[in-house]
């Protein structure tokens, strides 16, 4: 099995920087549009023949969707049969 070198994680890590950029304005209206802004990048590396498969990736949410109800139940109120419709 061959080894991770050294070569192979600066070239992830070059890899992961130019995704950013690519995503640069992506990333900024995300950045305003919410109270704070995660990202996440990864790496895996798997043996082949002749060296070693190098994945990389960035996972960010573009869109923050922030959604609620209020409901009231009220105890005294006589239970309404529910039927479900057929699809």
């Amino acid at each position: 099995m061959n080894k991770i070198k050294r070569d192979a994680i600066n070239e992830a890590i070059d890899g992961i920087r130019e995704m950013l950029f690519s995503y640069l304005g992506t990333i900024n209206k995300a950045y305003l549009a919410q109270d704070e802004l995660k990202i996440s990048a990864g790496m895996k590396f798997q043996p082949t023949k002749s060296g070693v498969s190098v994945t990389y990736n960035i996972n960010f949410v573009e869109h923050r969707v922030k959604d609620g109800d209020t409901i009231f139940i009220d105890d005294k109120q006589i239970p309404i049969p529910f039927k479900r419709a057929e699809l």
